[in-house]
């Protein structure tokens, strides 16, 4: 019986960590990035999500890092995998309900909290024209980002994707008002991803995302020959799948910094997923 596996890759070419908290990310909110890249229309991010102003400060950052020429940006995507976003402002619109009913819900509650909303704020902002769209949203957005993002680097006619992913580090305690109670601590990580070649043609200082599928036990082959049928066995109850622990961004984000520096003993970050797979960025 032979085995067989199967593993796709693309190359990290920049990446960029922001972490902010509400009076930081306040501050982002009218100047989120470097004033070396890209610069957003004045207040654009005026009603944004705070994952959304820290997303597109990483991205913003992360511009600054790629080698020069930049890329064209036209046709590329962006994926945005927030972990619960929108909660402050939702908390503010159901406690405000009762008293202003439904004239005082703001409109842009639902463009501004949606899942797809940082992906769109993202592609809008800086003029791209490819696939945008939010991925997951729960406590295992982190990891259903990055699967999605290699998914979609299949696709020939997009170049590359802008993969946001955001989470607070400690969640923040609403107050009814649109803040939080507690000095709550956003994490974002905004990561350019390209199509990957073939390994012996990669540049040994671009770091890789890959994922490697489940080996699949390959049936012997009869070579024509009719093999007794067996009686079946009784159905055994399936062994429960133990969930794989969310992916805790600041600590992703730390091992990121850490490979693209090439500090010692952090060659490689790995998690594994509770369906078999397993994700590595080295």
């Amino acid at each position: 019986m032979t085995l067989a596996s199967s593993e796709t890759r693309c190359s990290i070419t920049a990446h960029a960590v922001v972490v902010a908290n509400l009076k930081r990310i306040a501050e982002l909110r009218d100047v989120p990035g470097p004033q070396l890249g890209p610069q957003l229309p004045k207040r654009f991010l005026r009603h944004c999500d705070e994952h959304t102003i820290v997303g597109m400060s990483a991205v913003l950052t992360a511009i600054t890092h790629l080698p020069a020429p930049l890329p064209d940006f036209h046709s590329w995507g962006v994926l945005a995998a927030p972990c619960l976003a929108g909660r402050l402002l939702s908390s503010r619109t159901l406690t405000l309900l009762p008293k202003t009913g439904a004239a005082g819900v703001s409109p842009h509650l639902i463009p501004q909290c949606s899942l797809h909303a940082m992906a769109s704020a993202v592609s809008v902002g800086l003029g791209m024209h490819g696939p945008n769209m939010g991925v997951g949203g729960g406590p295992q957005s982190i990891t259903e980002g990055l699967l999605a993002a290699l998914s979609i680097l299949d696709d020939p006619g997009v170049p590359g994707i802008w993969l946001l992913l955001t989470q607070w580090n400690e969640e923040p305690i609403p107050d009814g008002l649109g803040g939080a109670t507690n000095d709550a601590v956003c994490c974002g990580v905004a990561l350019a991803l390209v199509a990957s070649a073939a390994t012996a043609t990669e540049s040994l200082n671009t770091p890789t995302l890959s994922l490697r599928l489940p080996t699949q036990a390959t049936p012997p082959q009869s070579a024509g020959l009719s093999l007794p049928i067996k009686p079946a066995l009784p159905i055994k109850p399936a062994i429960p799948i133990k969930p794989a622990l969310p992916i805790k961004l600041a600590h992703f984000a730390a091992q990121l910094d850490a490979i693209s520096l090439h500090r010692p003993n952090t060659s490689r970050w790995l998690h594994d997923c509770d369906w078999g797979a397993q994700l590595e960025v080295a």
